[in-house]
């Protein structure tokens, strides 16, 4: 949510698809809450947009750990991937398994000591957005280019 003061700078905006901007002389307090309001749920949308696209993420620890962990959770249904960062387990899943997970491994003997979502964080899903937001104008400006160069 943006309040603008100078027309290059709403320009820029509108082409890195941020719409959530109002001209200094505009401002209203309706105007800004109900872009807060906007900003709000796009960060819901954007975070199970990544989701769907990257996997569900989660990190697990456990006692025992390491190879036996890693198997055990490969057994539940819906895990993909397993690997270990500083000691936790990272799972990827095509949905959120974490109560399968913490079933699987308490009937299994693991003494589970964390069990959390990864990747949802505003840090997370941030960088995602304008990543992905300079990937789709990287490819604008080169055909852009392109064009230029074609004349």
């Amino acid at each position: 949510v943006g309040v603008v003061y100078d027309q290059k700078i709403s320009s820029f905006l509108s082409y890195i698809g941020q719409d959530l901007y109002t001209d200094l002389e505009d401002v209203t307090e309706e105007t800004l809450c109900r872009y807060i309001d906007a900003a709000c749920g796009r960060i819901g949308e954007l975070a199970e947009q990544l989701e769907k696209e990257n996997g569900y993420c989660f990190a697990v620890e456990a006692q025992p750990g390491g190879e036996a962990l890693e198997t055990a959770l490969r057994e539940v249904e819906g895990v993909q991937s397993v690997t270990f960062e500083d000691g936790l387990a990272i799972g990827r899943a095509n949905a959120d398994v974490r109560a399968a997970v913490a079933r699987h491994l308490t009937e299994n003997g693991f003494s589970l000591t964390r069990l959390e979502k990864r990747g949802g964080d505003l840090d997370d899903i941030y960088a995602r957005y304008f990543e992905k937001a300079g990937e789709k104008h990287a490819g604008d400006r080169k055909d852009g280019h392109r064009a230029r160069q074609a004349r």
